[in-house]
């Protein structure tokens, strides 16, 4: 009868484990063979002095970032309400007093008329929606930022409104807003947060909204410009999407696929990007001699003029054509 080993003194026997596949008598298959031969050829890992430590696992298992410009829509329109609400305290709320400020003004002023329904796409504060409401006229403020459009509602209390001023929460390239509703639309520093197809969609939009014979000012980035790789980074790093630009002739493609005649196109900032370095905005006298005073062009003027490929933005007036309607 067998003992128990324990009993009799002796060890019991040890069993060996090795790691990976087990031996086989004989000969092995080709598929092993194949194993084995990558496990040899497999490169090992250099142990380096400048290699970080791999950080601990936390045990929560996060799912990988997603990229700006592919989250959903919603998802977006949230996050750029998020960022200009925080921005509304210290937005601007009146005109600037240069000459590239004033040109944007004068754009949507020379073609408002005397009575009509307007909308200002992107509105934030009010400043250009205020002044034109001076006027009797409808004016739609559309801006994704609750915050943005309770200013304006405060800045219109202390402002001469003859006119109606309307808020509405929205967002490019969707708007709320039914065929022929308005006889002027102006759109303003939002369609270069957005990517190149919603721009493409949102000028459909607005271009649908339009009455006949009504018009569209809007201004577009320009793509080969210095300061769009600036405000790239600027706004990639408060969590949106970034600024997308287009050239003059992708401009003017974009906005006649819609259906609109363009009927001025001028461009602006190739000269006025510079003052993005840091300190010389503080040089005395040049900020006023680059972008020139409400009347009178600066150097930045004439140096788009010359050089209009490196424009830094356009500011584009199209037309929808047709039969005025009653």
């Amino acid at each position: 009868m067998a003992c128990d080993p324990l009993v009799r003194g002796k060890r019991p026997a040890t069993l060996r484990v090795r790691r990976g596949l087990p031996r086989r008598a004989g000969r092995q298959t080709p598929a092993h063979q194949r194993f084995q031969e990558g496990l040899r050829r497999r490169p090992r890992a250099i142990p380096s002095r400048h290699t970080r430590p791999a950080a601990p696992h936390s045990g929560v298992l996060r799912p990988p970032a997603i990229p700006a410009q592919q989250r959903k829509p919603e998802r977006r329109v949230k996050d750029l309400a998020d960022h200009f609400d925080r921005e509304a305290a210290s937005y601007p709320t009146h005109i600037g007093t240069d000459y590239i400020q004033r040109r944007k003004w004068a754009l949507v002023e020379a073609h408002a008329r005397k009575r009509g329904i307007v909308a200002d796409v992107g509105a934030a504060t009010g400043r250009h929606a205020l002044e034109l409401a001076r006027q009797p006229l409808t004016v739609v403020a559309v801006d994704p930022s609750e915050r943005m459009l309770h200013e304006l509602a405060r800045q219109s209390r202390t402002r001469d409104v003859l006119g109606t001023v309307h808020a509405c929460a929205a967002a490019l390239p969707d708007l709320p807003f039914s065929k022929n509703s308005f006889d002027l639309i102006y759109c303003y520093s939002t369609l270069l947060l957005l990517a190149p197809s919603a721009q493409a969609d949102a000028i459909k939009t607005m271009a649908r909204a339009l009455r006949p014979q009504g018009t569209l000012v809007v201004d577009i980035a320009g793509a080969r410009s210095l300061a769009i790789r600036y405000w790239h980074r600027y706004y990639k790093r408060r969590g949106l999407g970034g600024v997308y630009g287009q050239t003059a002739r992708e401009a003017r493609l974009l906005i006649e696929a819609c259906g609109l005649e363009i009927s001025h196109q001028e461009p602006h900032g190739v000269l006025s990007q510079f003052l993005l370095c840091p300190g010389l905005d503080r040089v005395p006298g040049l900020l006023r001699r680059v972008r020139g005073s409400e009347t009178r062009p600066g150097w930045d003027a004439c140096i788009s003029k010359s050089l209009p490929g490196l424009a830094e933005r356009w500011y584009i007036v199209a037309h929808l054509p047709g039969q005025k309607a009653d």
